[in-house]
């Protein structure tokens, strides 16, 4: 997520992804693991563009931005991270944050 934080600090000027690459868990780990489908022995500086990457329902491959999904300008009034703040606001949105990083579960590669 650094490209978001550098976009909405005005140090970069879009967002690589209208929607990023989503991940879930897989089904099948013979047909439908992203890791255990892709071959990464051997990569080097000379065949690393000529990796095959799996197109497989758990890995939704990122979608660029169109005219359906605009590159976004950042807004003032999202800044929940401000000093001045005094409302619970901020102690809401940072729990909500939590919660979900506490939810998201690590892959573990086969």
């Amino acid at each position: 997520m650094p490209e978001r934080r550098l976009w909405y600090a005005g140090e970069r000027n879009i967002i690589p992804f209208a929607v990023p690459m989503i991940w879930r868990e897989p089904m099948c780990l013979l047909s439908d693991c992203y890791f255990c489908m892709t071959e990464i022995d051997d990569i080097t500086k000379k065949n690393k563009s000529t990796i095959a990457y799996p197109d497989v329902p758990s890995a939704i491959r990122p979608v660029l931005h169109s005219e359906d999904l605009p590159v976004p300008v950042p807004l003032e009034i999202l800044d929940i991270c401000s000093d001045n703040d005094s409302s619970g606001d901020t102690i809401i949105v940072a729990a909500i944050c939590l919660s979900v990083c506490l939810s998201v579960r690590p892959f573990v590669r086969c």
